[in-house]
């Protein structure tokens, strides 16, 4: 993800990720392997609040993926789009909390698809960091999916990170599970 401030509360992201998603499904036994550039993410984010105490800060997140970027396994030709508000709260100096609620938008089948996401951020160490997060999604006339995922943030320097994340589904409907490494980088002005 490349983030970009435009201004003191508005940045512009570009997200792009290679992807790989392994399917058996249940009645024919078939199985899929997908490999490839998943769809290319555009979109901008507002923060609204700067929380204080009790008050979280706030923002508005929303985002486009553009389909005609992502490799053959990954270009179904559908634009799909996200809108969230985001918060979170410093509750000490070891933990914060935060979340996400939002939808996820089909275009092409008018689909509105609820979305929601908390998180507890723990400080273990000065170079390092942790989090345990629920997330779900919940489609109108589907069966919800539900998964839990854990990661390990390592700060290498202020503006660079290193990070290690995995989890699992804990709903019929979600994917096995899933693991990530990633970096990132704040490009000094």
């Amino acid at each position: 993800m490349l983030r970009f401030g435009l201004l003191s509360r508005l940045e512009l992201r570009v997200g792009l990720a290679y992807a790989g998603l392994d399917q058996e499904y249940d009645l024919s036994g078939d199985e899929q392997s997908l490999r490839g550039m998943a769809p290319l993410l555009a979109g901008i984010k507002w923060n609204v609040l700067h929380g204080l105490g009790m008050t979280p800060s706030l923002a508005l997140i929303a985002s486009v993926e553009l389909p005609q970027l992502a490799s053959d396994d990954f270009n179904d030709g559908n634009v799909m789009s996200a809108f969230k508000l985001a918060g979170s709260w410093k509750l000490s100096n070891t933990f914060g909390l935060g979340f996400n609620v939002g939808s996820t938008v089909d275009w092409e089948e008018s689909n509105w698809t609820p979305l929601y996401t908390v998180v507890l951020n723990i400080g273990i160490l000065e170079w390092m960091g942790a989090y345990v997060e629920i997330y779900g999604f919940m489609p109108v006339g589907e069966y919800s999916e539900h998964s839990v995922d854990a990661g390990l943030l390592f700060p290498v320097r202020h503006n660079l990170q290193f990070d290690i994340s995995g989890g699992l589904g804990v709903s019929k409907n979600s994917q096995d599970g899933y693991g990530s490494v990633g970096i990132s980088w704040r490009i000094p002005q």
